[in-house]
């Protein structure tokens, strides 16, 4: 059977693909400035949701106006921003709620360690070992000494996260496993 579907440009398709970090970025930050949260069940000015999260108002607008673009959040013709279909999805209260995957995911640790790709290429060190091995082994240093005790919580944390998500998204998906939790669906770490 032919493909019907109309081919991308592939200069558009390197823009789309390169945009995917700005993106994600984006996304992490409404997720760690529990943006969604703010917004409630009703459409809210960028003041109204900049008091909330600690954020400036112009700022924040810049922020939503961005996700808005994507598909996350909606602004309405007064100005006020409001939930679409994904921003709900961000909310903590959402019984399929991805914001802590989302926050774990595009966060610190994991950004810095995409960040370092190539020298994982080049040496043969996973990147996510090259970026915090040192901050682990050093045991005198008392951050590291926090971050000995912190990781393994996170670490325990995310997992525990993901099975409940994991087990949400099957019974939603008539006993599927979404790819997503499919082994391998996450690399470099």
């Amino acid at each position: 059977m032919a493909d019907n579907a109309p081919q991308e440009n592939p200069i558009e398709t390197i823009l789309r693909i390169g945009a995917g970090l700005w993106q994600s970025r984006a996304l992490w930050a409404a997720a760690r400035l529990r943006i969604a949260d703010a917004i409630a069940d009703a459409p809210a000015t960028v003041e109204e949701i900049a008091a909330q999260t600690g954020t400036k108002p112009d700022m924040l607008r810049r922020l939503l106006n961005a996700l808005a673009a994507i598909g996350f959040f909606a602004c309405d013709a007064d100005g006020r921003f409001g939930h679409s279909d994904l921003s709900r999805l961000l909310r903590a209260d959402h019984p399929l709620s991805q914001r802590s995957f989302v926050e774990s995911v595009f966060g610190h640790e994991h950004y810095a360690a995409w960040g370092d790709i190539e020298e994982s290429l080049r040496s043969g060190v996973t990147a996510f070992d090259h970026q915090f091995a040192h901050e682990l082994a050093a045991e005198k240093c008392s951050f590291c000494l926090d971050i000995q005790n912190v990781v393994p919580i996170f670490f325990r944390r995310v997992e525990c996260g993901l099975r409940k998500s994991k087990a949400r998204a099957i019974d939603q998906n008539e006993g599927e496993v979404p790819a997503l939790y499919e082994p391998g669906y996450f690399l470099f770490h």
